[in-house]
C-alpha cells in the first residue's frame, strides 16, 4: 500500500489543480484514501478486501494487470506517426517496453505532454504569473481522460493515440454510451468506469457533468481549428476521436457550435454531392455518404 501512496501523493500532486492543493481527501490514511478514489474495497459478504480493477489500472503493476482474472488485453499505446512512414513508422513511441509500470496513471503522465507540444502557447500573464494553459490544453486533458475512463477493457481492442502532422487520433476499445449528438452538445454523463472518473477528477480530467465533449470542441474553436469529429467501429468495437491539427482560416469552415447545426446529425441526401465532412476528414464521413478521403 505505500508504494501506491507514495505514487498518488509523490506524482499525482504535480497534477492536481492549483484550487486542491489541500484537499481532504490527500490526508487520509492509504487505506481510506484509495477506497475514496474507489481504488479498494472489502467485499461486504466475503469480507476479502483488496484492490479493484480501476484500482489495479490505474496505480498497479503491469504484470498484475495483464493477469487473466483482471484486463488480460491490456496495451496502452502511443504513437507519433511522420508524415513519410517509408523509412520509419514513428517518430515517438509510448508502450509498455518493460522501461516503466504500464498503468493508466503512468501512461497520462508521459503522454500528456507530448499532446501538449501541438498547441501554441502564447504570452499571458494571469493575476501577475504567466499562464501558459490555454483551452485548447483543456481540450487534450479531457480527451487522454475520457480515453481512459470510456473504454470497455473487456474488448479486444486496446487504448490507442496516434498523433499524425495534420490530426490526432485517440481510440478506445468499446461503444458510446451517448448518442453523437450529446457528445457535441454535452449535458448527459454516462461514465463506464466510474471509479476511473473519480480519479481523473482529482488530476482536473473528467468531470461528471457530460460537457466533455463539448469541452473538447470549444477549445480547439479557441485556437481556430478545425472542429473535432468522433465516430465508432466495429468487430472490434472502437470509439475513435479524431482532432485536426489544421487551421479554420485557410478553409473557411465555420466552428462547430451550440448555434450551429451538426451536420453529423443529418442524413446525406442521395444525388448530392459527397458531403464536406467526407472531403476534409482522414475518415469516412460518419454518415456514410460516398467521398475520397
Amino acid at each position: 500500500m505505500g508504494r501506491h501512496r507514495q505514487t498518488f501523493l509523490g506524482e499525482v500532486s504535480a497534477f492536481v489543480p492549483l484550487a486542491k492543493p489541500s484537499h481532504a481527501w490527500l490526508s487520509l490514511p492509504d487505506k481510506e484514501l484509495m477506497r475514496k478514489l474507489g481504488g479498494y474495497r472489502k467485499d461486504r459478504e466475503t469480507g476479502e478486501e483488496g484492490f479493484t480493477v480501476a484500482g489495479l489500472l490505474m496505480f498497479g503493476k503491469y504484470d498484475s494487470i495483464r493477469d487473466e482474472s483482471c484486463v488480460p488485453k491490456f496495451f496502452p499505446d502511443y504513437k507519433e506517426i511522420p508524415s513519410d512512414t517509408t523509412s520509419q513508422r514513428w517518430i515517438d513511441r509510448v508502450y509498455p517496453d518493460g522501461t516503466w509500470e504500464a498503468n493508466l496513471f503512468q501512461f497520462y503522465r508521459r503522454v500528456l505532454p507530448k499532446l501538449n507540444e501541438v498547441i501554441p502557447t502564447p504570452f499571458r500573464l494571469e493575476n501577475g504569473q504567466r499562464r501558459d494553459e490555454t483551452m485548447a490544453h483543456e481540450s487534450l486533458r479531457e480527451a487522454l481522460a475520457n480515453l481512459c475512463v470510456h473504454a470497455d477493457y473487456s474488448e479486444e481492442s486496446s487504448l490507442l493515440i496516434y498523433r499524425y502532422p495534420h490530426y490526432i487520433l485517440f481510440s478506445n476499445p468499446g461503444t458510446m454510451l451517448v448518442t453523437p449528438t450529446q457528445f457535441y452538445y454535452g449535458g448527459e454523463s454516462v461514465c463506464r468506469n466510474t471509479n476511473l472518473q473519480t480519479m481523473f477528477m482529482m488530476l482536473g480530467s473528467a468531470d461528471k457533468a457530460g460537457s466533455g465533449g463539448d469541452k473538447t470542441i470549444k477549445g480547439w474553436e479557441s485556437i481556430c481549428w478545425k472542429s473535432p469529429s468522433i465516430s465508432g467501429r466495429s468487430q472490434p468495437n472502437k470509439v475513435e476521436l479524431l482532432m485536426p491539427l489544421e487551421t479554420l482560416m485557410d478553409t473557411g469552415e465555420e466552428p462547430l457550435t451550440s448555434s450551429r447545426k451538426n451536420p453529423r446529425d443529418e442524413p446525406c441526401k442521395p444525388n448530392k454531392k459527397p458531403c464536406k465532412l467526407a472531403k476534409k476528414t482522414p475518415t469516412p464521413c460518419p454518415n456514410g455518404c460516398p467521398g475520397k478521403n
